[in-house]
């Protein structure tokens, strides 16, 4: 499977899913609780973003897409943003087949309760 993140008009390749990637969602995840909560600087959870980030595009294609040279200079609701479009491309495949699921299970329903149907099972239950 492959995956893609597309920011600023440009679109980039993404690396496989592996544990490495879900790990390092997971954690920012629970730095940004921490940060949240006020256990954990802001500094952190940036920084956690840049590596995510980095690892994810390639660190020139990460310093070019969000035009820093350091922390001290990255603009930190871009980062931000960039991370939760990494982190959605990678669980855009599996939601796009759970509602997929979700439609044919709804249509299978649908017809199961046609009118034709109810028809035929009353008329069933009527002969008995």
């Amino acid at each position: 499977m492959s995956y893609s993140v597309t920011f600023n008009n440009k679109t980039y390749p993404l690396p496989r899913c592996t544990m490495e990637i879900e790990e390092m969602v997971e954690d920012i995840l629970e730095k940004n609780k921490e940060v949240a909560s006020g256990t954990a600087k802001k500094r952190e959870l940036v920084q956690m973003m840049i590596d995510f980030a980095e690892h994810c595009i390639g660190a020139e294609n990460a310093q070019k897409a969000l035009e820093y040279t350091s922390i001290e200079d990255i603009d930190t609701k871009e980062v931000e943003y960039l991370c939760s479009k990494i982190m959605d491309a990678y669980k855009g495949r599996y939601m796009k087949e759970k509602v997929a699921d979700l439609r044919k299970m709804t249509a299978d329903i649908n017809g199961a309760m046609s009118m034709s149907n109810l028809k035929a099972i009353a008329t069933l239950s009527a002969q008995k």
